[in-house]
């Protein structure tokens, strides 16, 4: 089989974040959690908040010296930097689509980034994907060469001894050694993640009963599935609230200024988000499905340092459960301004700290909630 190599073109709509703190993918940063050979897809989730310019894909297999046995091809997403900083728990999905040009689709419903290519041609019997960063050490069709591959991750889903010592065909190869290699062990059309794990990243990656890498959570096929499973289920540890409190500054009757720069939230680092809501009169609930927040009219990353209005937060004025999404972002903000509120109102907020890309059940299962008043009623903080 043979990737070839791909010049697409695309814009990417991504989330609200800060567009620093990003890094070039390091051994086991992604996953593989589907490959379909007929119906040529294949789908990662990245494990940590990364830079995806240098990351590159190859179907070569990988010699005993840890060299490629270069008869396939490769390619690479190096010259896009958009997707320069992707948040943990992203699900890239790279998809064959005949009907349309190279492009990248961003679906607003679920957060996945897509990436169509019209060429895309696997074997039919599948065999493995590589991936890696940097100028990739590429042999001979009989491995002869040398040199040092910086291998990200592989799944292998072709053979039915799983990974061999090394590349003696096109469709095998020894593993690239990372903690977040699979084999399916069987030689199906495509493979899938179908099981269901939460926990840490070491939980979620484990050969454990409930791990990704365990063959018993996965399911395979020789017809291929033609459709992905949405993978809601694979969940990052909790960062719940702990301790700390904020201060509101209001500038009476329509503003309110939020330092919430004192809030503690468990097991968070930084790759974690955060994210407020806040509506009038009714405490905001839970967001009820996967957060994408991003602005339509550009194709860079921002986080709001100040909400210009409430009633048009920086989602695009989108509403999630009950309550308006006005902040979201790497880190907690000192000053965050909100306007346009409506004097002698009651205006309730939640904070949230986000482990991967933003599922409920990745969310705080305990933000933390107050609210405050506008106007003439009362200047006081009130926990409930």
């Amino acid at each position: 089989m043979g990737f070839k190599r791909y010049f697409f073109t695309f814009y990417i709509l991504l989330n609200c974040i800060f567009s620093f703190g990003q890094t070039a993918p390091l051994a086991g940063d992604v996953l593989f959690t589907h490959v379909d050979a007929d119906a040529d897809k294949f789908e990662f989730i990245t494990l940590k908040r990364l830079n995806l310019t240098s990351l590159r894909f190859s179907d070569n297999g990988i010699c005993t010296s840890g060299i490629f046995r270069n008869t396939e091809d490769t390619f690479g997403l190096t010259q896009f930097n958009q997707i320069a900083d992707v948040p943990a728990g992203t699900i890239i999905r790279i998809v064959r689509d005949t009907s349309t040009t190279d492009t990248q689709d961003f679906n607003s419903e679920d957060g996945i980034i897509t990436i169509l290519i019209s060429t895309l041609q696997f074997a039919t019997g599948g065999d493995q994907i590589i991936t890696y960063s940097g100028t990739p050490a590429m042999g001979t069709s009989a491995c002869i060469g040398s040199g040092t591959n910086n291998f990200i991750s592989g799944i292998d889903w072709g053979n039915t001894s799983g990974w061999n010592t090394g590349a003696n065909s096109a469709n095998n190869s020894k593993a690239p050694g990372t903690i977040t290699d699979y084999a399916a062990t069987n030689a199906l059309d495509a493979a899938w993640f179908n099981g269901s794990v939460v926990g840490t990243i070491s939980q979620i990656i484990s050969t454990s009963s409930t791990g990704v890498r365990n063959s018993s959570n996965w399911n395979g096929t020789n017809t291929g599935t033609g459709t992905f499973l949405p993978l809601k289920n694979i969940l990052f540890h909790n960062s719940d609230y702990l301790s700390g409190s904020i201060s509101v500054s209001l500038g009476l009757p329509t503003t309110a200024t939020l330092n919430l720069s004192d809030l503690q939230f468990s097991n968070t680092n930084s790759d974690s988000r955060y994210l407020i809501t806040m509506f009038e009169n009714t405490a905001p609930s839970l967001p009820s499905n996967r957060y994408t927040c991003y602005a339509p009219s550009t194709n860079y990353i921002t986080a709001p340092a100040v909400v210009t209005s409430l009633t048009t937060p920086p989602c695009g004025g989108s509403v999630v459960g009950s309550g308006k999404i006005v902040y979201l972002g790497y880190s907690l903000p000192t000053n965050l301004l909100i306007t346009s509120l409506n004097n002698n109102s009651c205006y309730y907020l939640k904070v949230y700290a986000i482990n991967g890309n933003g599922y409920s059940s990745k969310l705080s299962d305990n933000p933390y909630s107050f609210n405050f008043y506008t106007g003439t009623i009362s200047t006081s903080i009130q926990a409930y």
